[in-house]
């Protein structure tokens, strides 16, 4: 398979096929620019974390008396994330709208389970194992405890009473959104009635609740105790409802006509995330004390991003030229390994005499060096671990 083999729509489907199949979609709930939108969700989080590796600094550009901050642009990419668990969300309970719209029969829970599995654990599994034998011959990573590696081999992080931390730093999300999987055999059941919909929309109310209850219970612990708590299943249902509610409307609605152009959407959904993030920027001192924000963020970027779903699936030629194009579409398929293979190659680069001791502005050395090794390292992982699992029957 070519990286770059998106030529045109029945290329597309043909590479994109694999991908198709995991997701339980066939080709008419396919759009090559959701695929895309999950490849700048992965690059993005790869410029929050080069962006902080390359020792962070505020993004200004200045043009004669105007100036511009830019810097939401990296410093805020870690929510990258939240277009990772919407979409997911999406695209798995896209099966279970057709059902709740007695288009179709309940998908059988057992194989979706395992499409879950093999979806998630072949890639991080062979990861471990290659950052296991660096820990074990180096000094780059510390070599994990017994308790420690029990945690390992089942994404057990940051979960009481263990707190054990992961070797890579972005396996936290792992356990968030395998957790969702199992959650939405239950969610996916409120699909089928508008009374258990409006639960639905509920539950959004009770993510907010917990992430108060997580500040008021346990500030006094940190920051980083905040972040992780708030970083589970719980604290980003909103996010994950907002997706599945987002595939019921889809299923429902797609054949009826609408006189709302699809770029009013992108533009809200754009305008929508550019505003969050930038309050977040600009709030930083208050948000982790208290602020309403920290409560509702995720909530807003679910709505925004659900925003954007609606133009790419209305047709909006702006954001299949910028989503949907052959290059995203790639980066889209290997999102995943992407993801996963970033984090310590930008961390290994970084401490990289060459690019440790340039006395200029790191970050674009540093993205020169591990975009290209993020890539490949992606593209093997796909290739050969990812793909050939997704294929078994």
């Amino acid at each position: 398979i070519s990286p770059f083999a998106v030529t045109s729509r029945p290329a597309t489907m043909k590479l994109a096929s694999v991908f198709m199949r995991d997701h339980a979609v066939d080709h008419s709930d396919y759009f090559g620019a959701l695929t895309g939108l999950r490849g700048f969700a992965a690059l993005w989080v790869f410029l929050y974390h080069a962006w902080v590796y390359a020792e962070p600094r505020l993004m200004m550009v200045h043009l004669g008396d105007w100036s511009a901050d830019w810097t939401p642009l990296f410093s805020m990419g870690w929510a990258g994330v939240d277009f990772f668990f919407v979409l997911s969300a999406f695209l798995l309970s896209l099966p279970f709208a057709h059902w709740a719209c007695g288009e179709r029969p309940y998908p059988a829970p057992g194989r979706y389970m395992l499409k879950r599995f093999k979806r998630i654990f072949p890639a991080y599994w062979f990861q471990l194992v290659i950052l296991l034998a660096i820990a074990f011959g180096t000094s780059f990573y510390a070599f994990p405890s017994l308790k420690s590696l029990a945690g390992h081999a089942v994404m057990y992080f940051n979960l009481p009473p263990a707190w054990i931390s992961p070797l890579n730093g972005v396996w936290w999300t792992l356990p968030t959104e395998f957790i969702f999987y199992l959650l939405l055999l239950p969610l996916s059941l409120l699909l089928k009635n508008r009374s258990t919909r409006l639960l639905m929309v509920a539950l959004i109310g009770g993510a907010w609740l917990y992430r108060w209850w997580v500040f008021d219970q346990f500030q006094e612990f940190g920051m980083g105790r905040l972040v992780t708590l708030m970083g589970n299943t719980l604290g980003y249902l909103d996010l994950f409802i907002i997706g599945s509610l987002s595939a019921y409307f889809y299923v429902a609605h797609r054949n009826r006509q609408t006189r709302i152009k699809p770029g009013l959407f992108l533009f809200l959904g754009v305008l929508g995330v550019a505003v969050v993030l930038n309050m977040l920027h600009w709030l930083y001192g208050f948000y982790w004390n208290g602020h309403p924000m920290l409560f509702l963020k995720n909530t807003f970027m679910g709505v925004s991003i659900a925003s954007i779903l609606v133009a790419i699936l209305l047709g909006s030629r702006l954001a299949n030229a910028l989503l949907g194009n052959r290059l995203m579409m790639h980066f889209g398929i290997i999102s995943y390994s992407v993801y996963l293979w970033h984090f310590p190659i930008v961390v290994a680069l970084s401490k990289w005499s060459f690019i440790a001791g340039y006395e200029g502005y790191k970050l674009p050395l540093l993205l020169a060096f591990s975009l290209p090794l993020t890539w490949l390292a992606a593209y093997c992982s796909y290739r050969w671990v990812e793909r050939p699992f997704l294929q078994r029957k």
